[in-house]
């Protein structure tokens, strides 16, 4: 467990605008001065830049992709079976690629999701 902590301990960003001049692995934000506090401004640079560097968010994905993930993240169910993700994914436009049918797309979009953490 120790060498697992150390190695998420090594994928923190450093906020390195900390007042101070000392790098930190978080953004003391002051909530009384609002958008003028300058650790927003950096967290929000780090955001964007982690996200700039994710293959995951530069990754173009049809938008019935999009539509089906908002209407599964709603269902309540702790699983679904196969044929009934196949028919929510058909109602929400799949197959977008003739090509690959449902089965294949089904299978690549659902592999999509659950390398983000979306679905298991």
């Amino acid at each position: 467990a120790k060498s697992m902590a150390l190695t998420a301990w090594r994928s923190v960003e450093a906020f390195a605008d900390a007042p101070g001049g000392v790098p930190l692995c978080f953004f003391p934000v002051d909530n009384t001065i609002g958008q003028s506090d300058a650790a927003i401004g950096g967290a929000l640079r780090t955001i964007e830049s982690v996200a700039r560097r994710s293959d995951a968010i530069q990754q173009e994905v049809p938008l019935a992709w999009l539509g089906f993930y908002d209407r599964i993240k709603g269902d309540t169910r702790l699983y679904v079976r196969l044929d009934e993700v196949k028919a929510i994914a058909r109602e929400c436009g799949l197959p977008v690629s003739r090509r690959l049918g449902l089965d294949a797309e089904v299978r690549g979009m659902l592999t999509f999701f659950n390398k983000l953490g979306k679905l298991m």
